[in-house]
């Protein structure tokens, strides 16, 4: 019996002491959309402080199309580019890339940016958003 109340106190404790870990953690989502081609949104305007930059998604209007994505933590900038067609497509021909883990932490800064880089031959919109955490 007092090895289970043992037992009992100390899975409470742990339970106890283990929220008090990420108390000062804030989740975040953003969305933005991008609409017209050679421009630039704001997924994650640029915000100070450290976290984690979880998981980003995108939807495209047409499936083929490329969505770039620029990702700049600490000052340092990386792009990634969510391919429509690497995607199903629905029955209105949007592709969407489902959750992509990212997993990239930052101690000082964050920003994220929706990219057209050049003009396509036709317009279409993007729908993003970024999963993330503020310290």
């Amino acid at each position: 019996m007092k090895i289970i109340r043992l037992l009992f106190v100390l899975s409470t404790l742990t339970a106890l002491s283990a929220p008090a870990l990420h108390a000062f953690t804030t989740a975040k989502l953003n969305d933005a959309t991008i609409t017209s081609p050679s421009t630039t949104v704001d997924l994650i305007a640029s915000t100070t402080g450290s976290g984690t930059l979880l998981a980003i998604q995108c939807t495209n209007t047409i499936a083929t199309e490329i969505q770039e994505v620029e990702i700049t933590l600490n000052g340092n900038t990386s792009t990634i580019f969510v391919t429509g067609s690497n995607y199903p497509a629905d029955f209105n021909k949007s592709s969407f890339s489902g959750w992509i883990p990212i997993q990239l932490p930052f101690t000082t800064s964050i920003h994220v940016q929706l990219v057209r880089a050049a003009s396509p031959a036709a317009i279409w919109s993007t729908f993003c958003s970024a999963s993330w955490t503020l310290d």
